[in-house]
């Protein structure tokens, strides 16, 4: 009998014997009193015992089949769940052997060959369990793969069973969930392509290039580097702004970002190959302030 049906039927009983003894004490007293009313009280006493065990035992009959049915109600509706899971769901023993499919993960890899992809992560669980400090006959682990032209976020559920032999270690079951990433993940990465960046440009020693040019020859040569430091902008998409005689605020995208590190800031160089009248060579500082999270 399951341990609550038990202890409910216990609580019963105890109530019952109570008031088995509370009459049993009454019928003494009166029979007492007056013998005349021992044998009756006897009877009386043996009917009310035999129907106290019978109506205890037809409770406890109830009882037991009203849990029954609960607990195959609820045994019912869980393997509905599984079963009806919106999420492909496989069951696979530690040897990558599937036991179980769920109709979902069939319909959503009935036509690719998975096999491979399953026997690695299985693998790569166990090893990662056995290097747990931490062990649990119930872990979960979180995967991401990528089958064919999606992302997968895999739940590894393992459970550990008790092997029946001794001699045989414990064997180990897993539930894995497949959860289509492909969607969120091509947002969050537009999300974070989108980012804007923020910019500075400032021509080095402005004052010293200058200081020796007429003001015809001041605004060419300034000219031509400006020119060359908008064009740059430009082919990262950038807004720019001149916020000084030597200074130039610029907001782009973050997807460029990493081509402008690739490309070690190739303006740095055209403008130091711009030509000069003067003994000082044109230079540029470049400031970018960007936040990258989980790059």
């Amino acid at each position: 009998m399951p341990k609550n049906s038990k202890k409910t039927f216990e609580s019963i009983f105890t109530k019952t014997r109570v008031y088995l003894v509370v009459i049993g004490i009454v019928l003494i007293i009166l029979c007492m009193q007056n013998i005349v009313f021992i044998p009756s009280s006897v009877l009386l006493y043996i009917i009310l015992i035999a129907y106290t065990f019978w109506t205890n035992s037809k409770n406890k009959t109830e009882l037991d089949k009203h849990i029954q049915e609960l607990t195959f109600n609820v045994e019912t509706v869980a393997k509905n769940a599984l079963i009806n899971s919106p999420f492909p769901l496989v069951i696979a023993k530690e040897d990558g052997t599937l036991t179980w499919k769920s109709s979902s993960f069939v319909s959503e890899f009935g036509n690719i060959d998975i096999k491979d992809i399953l026997s690695g992560m299985i693998k790569e669980t166990i090893v990662e369990i056995e290097k747990s400090e931490q062990r649990n006959d119930r872990q979960v682990i979180n995967k991401q793969i990528k089958i064919e032209k999606k992302d997968y976020k895999v739940i590894i559920e393992t459970i550990a069973s008790k092997a029946r032999n001794k001699k045989r270690k414990d064997e180990i079951m897993l539930v894995m969930y497949f959860i289509d990433d492909t969607d969120f993940l091509e947002i969050s990465k537009k999300i974070k392509e989108t980012r804007n960046c923020i910019g500075i440009v400032m021509i080095d020693s402005y004052e010293e290039l200058v200081q020796n040019l007429s003001q015809e020859e001041k605004v060419q040569l300034v000219t031509e580097i400006e020119t060359k430091i908008y064009d740059w902008i430009a082919k990262i998409d950038g807004i720019a702004l001149k916020t000084d005689t030597n200074r130039i605020c610029f907001v782009f995208e973050e997807k460029y970002l990493d081509t402008i590190i690739e490309n070690k800031f190739e303006i740095l160089k055209e403008t130091k190959n711009t030509e000069t009248e003067g003994v000082i060579q044109a230079t540029l500082s470049i400031a970018i302030c960007a936040e990258r999270r989980n790059k």
